[in-house]
């Protein structure tokens, strides 16, 4: 008994080790996740002969770099960059959007279980969107509206570091944004103002990479 008890206070000890030895403070936190869609769709509509075929693409990423202000805790900035670009089938004309978000984030690693390390997160942000189009016949793309936005994202996950310097991460948790879109011509704003709120539930995998800072 004496033994099972001394290995197990011997286990939890190397595993704080452990846990402190990667996220201990004074170190740089780099993160970076990565997304790209290149697919094909198309809408049919019951009530009239018509049917759209699109091909589009979708590029996200969102860096983050943050500071360990104390052990198991970085705190910093983060940005989204999303590129959303779509074509019609029939006609070529082009449909895209581009948004860009900017914010604090906090993130807490709170254990170590077999190499796992496990977190919670918050983050907040302020964002703009601008959506255009371009047809064959156009030169240029005509940025048609401009949303600002605001979000934030609570949730956790695991990171599993590969040795003291660079690990996979696995993020799932709650996304919401609340836009406003305001139209520029002061007499008509009124019948163009709006508000549109969004939440989704998300997955995201990326990469975690810590430098010690002397």
């Amino acid at each position: 008994m004496k033994k099972f008890t001394i290995l197990t206070l011997l286990i939890l000890m190397a595993s704080w080790l452990n846990l402190k030895a990667q996220t201990e403070k004074n170190k740089l936190w780099i993160a970076g996740g990565f997304r790209i869609e290149l697919n094909q769709g198309g809408e049919n509509y019951k009530t009239a002969d018509y049917e759209d075929k699109y091909s589009y693409m979708d590029i996200d990423f969102q860096p983050k770099i943050g500071y360990t202000v104390i052990d198991n805790m970085p705190i910093g900035l983060f940005m989204d960059c999303d590129f959303y670009r779509e074509m019609a089938k029939d006609d070529n004309d082009k449909y895209m959007e581009r948004a860009f978000t900017i914010g604090p984030f906090i993130r807490y690693y709170f254990a170590d279980v077999v190499g796992l390390k496990p977190y919670g997160e918050a983050m907040f942000g302020f964002g703009v969107d601008r959506g255009g189009y371009k047809s064959e016949d156009m030169d240029e793309w005509d940025l048609y509206y401009k949303e600002g936005y605001i979000t934030f994202r609570i949730g956790g996950g695991l990171t599993y570091f590969f040795n003291d310097y660079i690990g996979a991460d696995l993020f799932l948790g709650f996304n919401h944004y609340a836009y406003t879109d305001k139209n520029e011509e002061e007499d008509n704003r009124s019948d163009w103002d709006y508000k549109d709120v969004y939440n989704e539930f998300l997955m995201q995998v990326g990469v975690v990479v810590m430098l010690p800072l002397k």
